[in-house]
């Protein structure tokens, strides 16, 4: 790995998913020290660091720190391209989804999702705020535009 982390605190949320170009690593509470082989960061409450693996540089800004729904086993979007929430979801329920409509994995989708919801659930909310299609054959997930050209 590029950096090793300790952990100082009690609530803090990484992901580094080898399908991912960053890693990021965001403080809710307590403290946390990334240490990289030249330098060691301290980071505090409401502090993201990202790690860009091509490029290998870091990147740092700030986040709420109100919205703990991991913590309570939600799924939390907010204005998340729907390509990034298709990854999360796909890890998550352990299916692939697939999306005949490139463009629509642009598309920002704010959403609060609790953990006793199914992929099915997830997939009916899709398109009440999208306007697209999902039909499911077994692990995969199909999603199209509802009508050609369109999307909200």
């Amino acid at each position: 790995p590029a950096f090793d982390i300790v952990v100082r605190g009690t609530q803090f949320n990484i992901s580094a998913y080898d399908d991912e170009a960053t890693s990021t690593v965001r403080l809710y509470r307590g403290k946390v020290e990334l240490q990289f082989p030249d330098t060691t960061l301290v980071m505090r409450p409401g502090d993201q660091i990202s790690y860009d693996k091509a490029r290998r540089r870091l990147s740092s800004g700030q986040f709420p720190t109100d919205n703990l729904g991991w913590v309570e086993g939600c799924l939390e979007a907010d204005d998340m391209p729907l390509g990034t929430l298709i990854r999360m979801l796909s890890r998550q329920y352990g299916v692939r989804i697939h999306v005949a409509d490139r463009s629509l994995l642009g598309i920002g989708i704010t959403m609060h999702l609790h953990q006793e919801s199914n992929i099915d659930d997830v997939m009916s909310a899709l398109q009440r705020v999208m306007d697209i299609k999902v039909v499911r054959r077994a692990r995969d997930i199909y999603i199209t535009p509802a009508r050609a050209g369109s999307s909200r």
